[in-house]
Order: C-alpha cells, then structure tokens, then sequence
C-alpha cells in the first residue's frame, strides 16, 4: 500500500496540465481527495474486523474527521477542475481550515493507539506514523503560505500517506491482539 500510494501520488503530482493547456491547476488535490478516500476506507473497513467499543471508536471517528478534509479536497478539486463556473455556494468557502481540523483532528485521534494494550514495538511505531501525520499537518497549515506553495501539498501528502499506513498498522495490531485473546481464553 505505501508503495502504491507513493509511487501513484509521484506520477499524479508530474502530470502538466491534467485539465487542459489553459488551466494552470495540477492533480494535487485530486491526489489528496484520493488518498483522504483511502484512509476512509480503510478505517470504515477495519471497523468491520476488530472487537471492542474503544478500538472501534477510534478507526469510526477518525474517520469522521478525515472526511472533513476529503470534502474540502473535493471542494479544491472541483475549482480546479472548472475555476470559473464553480457553484455559487463554494465560492466564498476557504477550504484550508477543514484541511487542517479534518488532517489534524483525524491524526490526533489516532495518536490514542498509543494507549492501546499491545506490544511495544507496535505502540511506537503507531506514535511514529500518527505523530509524523500530526507534525506534517500542523507544518502544512502554519509553515507554508497556502494551497499555491509546493511544500504545502508535500506535508498533505506525506501526512496522508503516513496516515493510512497507520491505520492499516493499527488495523492488523488490533486484530492480532484480539486473535492472542481468543487463543488465550481457548486455552484456559
């Protein structure tokens, strides 16, 4: 999944001129609407396969909290796609600050699998991924000067990404911690 998401986010952020010659606008927020879907996803999904109120709380409402962003990213998109016909409801909409509470929200939610009881090798490096995602979302809010900066979509994309390998790594800790519980009561 990392390599799909990196490699496919390098190719989409070279395409010059995805929309036509006349429009400037790149792939980027398509990129990120894509990878905000996937973390959706993959957290809705995971909810499916693990047990317990808490873990399930966790995958659901960070979840919740990423599709704030996704909309934004679809707001930002669809202005790319057509700049000069957007609907006249999103005109006046700024959708930088639901990137950031939605990226943040999302990622410091997550940071809870640190509490979770689970080996230690899994505990910090679920506080690696989630707190590289944090610190890459708050650098990409209040380090770059908006949506028309570079770095700006480097830190989205490297917190997006570091994000879903998160919650697939939480997804499989869960999972395996409630097959060790299972194995143990089968024992006793």
């Amino acid at each position: 999944m990392f390599a799909l998401t990196l490699i496919g986010s390098i190719i989409a952020f070279n395409i010059p001129h995805p929309y036509g010659i006349d429009h400037l606008a790149g792939l980027d927020h398509a990129v990120e609407l894509a990878l905000a879907g996937v973390y959706v996803v993959v957290a809705l999904v995971a909810c499916a396969f693990v047990r317990g109120a808490f873990t399930i709380a966790i995958f659901f409402v960070s979840a919740l909290a990423m599709v704030v962003s996704a909309l934004a990213f679809l707001v930002q998109m669809v202005r790319d796609i057509n700049p000069f016909q957007s609907p006249v409801f999103l005109s006046p909409l700024d959708p930088l600050p639901f990137v950031a509470v939605g990226l943040i929200g999302a990622t410091v939610i997550s940071l809870l699998w640190a509490l979770r009881p689970q080996r230690m090798i899994e505990r910090v490096l679920l506080l690696a991924l989630f707190g590289l995602a944090a610190v890459c979302s708050l650098l990409a809010t209040f380090t770059t000067f908006g949506d028309g900066e570079v770095m700006h979509h480097l830190y989205l994309l490297a917190a997006l990404i570091l994000a879903i390998q998160g919650v697939l790594l939480a997804a499989q800790a869960a999972q395996a911690a409630q097959t060790a519980r299972v194995a143990t009561r089968n024992r006793a």
